[in-house]
């Protein structure tokens, strides 16, 4: 995320961005996961963090999008400490205005289709998403490789049977 063009047109070098993350599950994130890298690196930036759930999303009588998040600022607990608080549920939770982060990181996986409403609506206020409702939707499943004819890819086999993987 060196380049801030593709953060927020407001950003400014040096600048605090909130950034809010969409998981499945807070309970599963392990310190080896990409999403943990991510976090420890964006509050080692010195920016705030709100890991937010599915359940998490509302729309609030003023039909704005809310979300009761697993807030982080600094001090930088690290990988292992970020996974600890999510999973032990004690991180500070907080109620963030969604229309109002600087960008929203969709990190869902299984797809689930409240997570990618809500990061519709939030796209509609003007907040940068990563990992679009849209490009999900379009590779939400290993198998899209099999439809990239012009990219180089490994040998790969897609299926849900265990035996048919052996």
């Amino acid at each position: 995320w060196s380049d801030s063009s593709c953060i927020a047109p407001s950003y400014s070098a040096g600048a605090s961005l909130r950034i809010g993350i969409a998981i499945t599950r807070a309970a599963n994130v392990q310190p080896t996961w990409t999403t943990a890298h991510i976090a420890a690196g964006l509050l080692a930036a010195g920016h705030e963090l709100r890991f937010i759930e599915p359940w998490d999303f509302e729309v609030d009588a003023a039909g704005r999008v809310v979300a009761r998040a697993h807030a982080f600022d600094a001090p930088n607990p690290g990988r292992e400490g970020i996974c600890k608080a999510l999973s032990q549920r004690s991180a500070r939770r907080r109620y963030v205005e969604v229309g109002k982060l600087d960008a929203l990181l969709l990190r869902i996986n299984p797809l689930d289709t409240s997570v990618l409403t809500f990061a519709g609506l939030a796209e509609r206020e003007g907040v940068t998403v990563l990992n679009t409702p849209s490009t999900i939707l379009r590779t939400s499943h290993k198998a899209y490789l099999s439809a990239l004819s012009d990219v180089p890819t490994p040998r790969t086999m897609v299926s849900r049977s265990r035996s048919a993987l052996q």
